[in-house]
């Protein structure tokens, strides 16, 4: 069976993820979240995590022994981001750093996927398009610069 760590997974998206791999079936699943979880998810097992306090990463790392993490965790605000530009930052880079940090000491080896945003594009001209992988990254915003980053990271971990 298929071990997969949602980080994060108690949000919006995570839900989702979590109903659907439930219905595949063959993965047993766990979710980190923050506080009072918004829908039930049963079918998880949970942890509540902060990822700026690295001692929690590892416990959890070392409990789930996930095959696969899939970190949505982020301030997803652009709103927010400009009201908050310090704690965006500190969730979004930071918490993604410590993150991987802790996955490479804890010399275990999963897949991982960080889930990007539309956003790192910037505003993109119609001649610009399609977007590809490729495509010159233009973040206009704290929140978009914090997930450009957190891709660039993973890239220099990977």
């Amino acid at each position: 069976m298929t071990r997969i760590l949602l980080v994060g997974g108690g949000g919006f998206v995570g839900g989702y993820i979590v109903g659907y791999l439930d219905e595949l079936g063959g993965y047993d699943i766990s979710i980190t979240h923050q506080g009072e979880l918004p829908r039930e998810l049963a079918q998880a097992h949970r942890y509540d995590l902060d990822l700026l306090v690295p001692d929690q990463i590892d416990a959890v790392l070392d409990d789930a022994k996930p095959d696969l993490i899939i970190h949505l965790a982020a301030l997803s605000s652009v709103a927010l981001s400009w009201k908050k530009p310090d704690l965006t930052v500190d969730v979004n880079v930071k918490g993604t750093l410590n993150l991987l940090e802790a996955v490479r000491a804890s010399g275990a080896n999963p897949r991982m996927l960080l889930i990007g945003s539309g956003e790192e594009y910037g505003f993109v001209r119609e001649e610009d398009n399609p977007i590809g992988e490729e495509t010159t990254l233009h973040p206009g915003n704290i929140y978009a610069a914090t997930k450009a980053c957190q891709n660039m990271l993973a890239s220099i971990y990977a």
